[in-house]
């Protein structure tokens, strides 16, 4: 009886052993995984021209989104970071409604930047405004590695068209009296550069008004070094004589004694004419990256400003310390001047993680959408803190770190919440009514409960004026993704009946939660 129960054991032994490379098949070499696709992992924000580091586990997806006013061609590239033919990386684009433009696993190509196996999308065209899906997946799900995702525009080759440049004395006595004035063309899909001299303190403001029907210019101030100093798309100034899509750089405080470099670039590639003006500005502060203003205006008067310029190595970080008392009210701003620096600023009591954020989330002008600031943000106690700045995937580059002391006396402790339900469809907007008093400090939050929907958020007054908005918010503070939108602490000057508005960024629709925090002095 012993010998027989041993037979069939060996056979059971024997069976499974022929059921496992039929097994493994089902997982390894090229074949693609079975079962439940797994839930793809939210990466980064892209820009162009800047390449994204992004760890592949396996088969699970990693989605990352693009912003685009669209009319706008890209090239996408997924290149492995690993020993070539460890990583086999694939990459696809979705629009806003989830439908695949393109997508590709090797590129088969002749570029020698790139490995066989790497991923490639050339020319694209994404001709709707809104935020695209770039999702990038391995092929082996035992697999796992660094790639570098970049987008890029298909004219991002071009090299800019050089404008005039004004030798140091003429350019200093132009400054000191009158007005530069330049009339020229933007080429097409190119952009238009001019250099001129000034001197630390200077305070200039640039203005780019279109001459023709076509050119819609967009204009950047560059130091010596190339790092952008400030940038302006749609002016919001009240001059009459310019155009709504003119821009204008106003009142820049030069930093240092150097040569600095206008960019005038046309929407979409668009070229057109121009006249430029680069004119002595009134008094103030360096502008670079001013307090919100006009769309959010904190109404508590700023009682100082620290300005700090800084540089961060890779994997360092920067770090500052900040006395604050309980009840001040500090908006802290990190704005990069080196071109592929994307900053991150932390606070810290001792060893205690306060608050952070990476991206800030608003329509603010002066702020590339990789730069950082916490806002209004409340201390709720003596002590020193300290900031750390450090660079999204360990990347490196300067920064101008400004501090801002907006109110003290602020109350502290825990709001009051008031928590409401809506959903949209896409195009739709939610509004809701809420009263406040003069003195509250308002926090408000919208929490996505639907999965791919990133809600936009404005605060309005009883006249309409949009007083502040918010898309992502952008930190890994609280309870709410990276995708969810806040406007936190908002000082309310007049009491009255404010309106919250939310609608949805791309054509998406969903549900969420509205929660509005009171702080009310007692």
């Amino acid at each position: 009886m012993k010998t027989r129960v041993i037979a069939f054991l060996l056979i059971l032994f024997v069976l499974s052993l022929s059921l496992v490379p039929a097994a493994l098949a089902q997982t390894g070499g090229e074949e693609s995984p079975v079962g439940t696709p797994e839930t793809p992992v939210n990466g980064p924000a892209l820009r162009l021209d800047t390449p994204v580091t992004v760890e592949l586990a396996g088969t699970t997806p990693v989605n990352l989104s693009y912003k685009t006013a669209g009319g706008e061609t890209v090239s996408i590239s997924v290149r492995s970071l690993e020993a070539e033919g460890i990583l086999d990386p694939t990459v696809s684009v979705m629009d806003a409604n989830g439908a695949t433009l393109a997508s590709n696993d090797d590129h088969r190509t002749d570029r020698t930047d790139l490995t066989p196996r790497d991923s490639l999308i050339e020319s694209l065209d994404l001709p709707a405004a809104g935020r695209y899906t770039i999702q990038v997946a391995g092929v082996d799900a035992t697999v796992t590695g660094n790639v570098e995702v970049l987008i890029s525009s298909a004219s991002s080759q071009s090299e800019p068209a050089p404008g005039p440049s004004l030798d140091t004395a003429q350019g200093q006595a132009e400054l000191q009296g009158k007005d530069i004035n330049i009339s020229d063309t933007v080429p097409p899909d190119k952009p238009y550069t001019t250099t001129f001299p000034a001197s630390e303190g200077d305070v200039i403001t640039i203005t780019v008004k279109a001459t023709d029907n076509q050119l819609d210019p967009k204009v950047s101030l560059l130091d010596s070094t190339g790092a952008e100093l400030a940038n302006n798309d749609d002016h919001d100034s009240t001059d009459s004589s310019l155009g709504p899509y003119d821009s204008q750089i106003l009142n820049f405080t030069i930093p240092k004694t150097d040569t600095y470099t206008v960019s005038i670039s046309g929407f979409a590639g668009i070229g057109g004419t121009f006249d430029l003006t680069i004119g002595s500005g009134g008094g103030g502060t360096n502008n670079t990256n001013p307090t919100p203003s006009p769309l959010n205006p904190t109404q508590a008067p700023a009682e100082d400003r620290q300005f700090i310029n800084g540089t961060v190595a890779a994997g360092d970080t920067y770090k500052y310390d900040l006395q604050a008392q309980a009840g001040d009210v500090y908006t802290i701003t990190v704005q990069s001047t080196t071109q592929d620096f994307d900053p991150k600023v932390s606070i810290y009591l001792g060893d205690t993680y306060i608050i952070d954020n990476d991206d800030y989330g608003s329509s603010d002008s002066t702020l590339q959408s990789t730069d950082a600031r916490i806002y209004n943000w409340i201390f709720q106690e003596d002590g020193k803190y300290e900031l750390d700045i450090t660079g999204y995937q360990s990347t490196a580059g300067s920064f101008n770190l400004i501090i801002d002391r907006v109110a003290t006396g602020a109350p502290t402790g825990t709001p009051s919440d008031q928590v409401e339900l809506g959903s949209i469809q896409s195009g739709d907007t939610y509004s809701y009514d809420f009263d406040a008093e003069e003195g509250d400090w308002v926090t408000i939050t919208v929490r996505t409960l639907t999965n791919g929907f990133d809600p936009y958020l404005s605060l309005l007054d009883a006249d309409g004026t949009v007083l502040l908005n918010n898309d992502d918010n952008g930190s890994g503070y609280g309870d709410y993704a990276y995708y969810d939108s806040l406007i936190r602490n908002y000082y309310i000057s007049s009491s009255g009946t404010y309106t919250i508005e939310v609608t949805s960024v791309g054509d998406t629709g969903g549900s969420f939660g509205v929660t509005i925090s009171t702080l009310r002095p007692s």
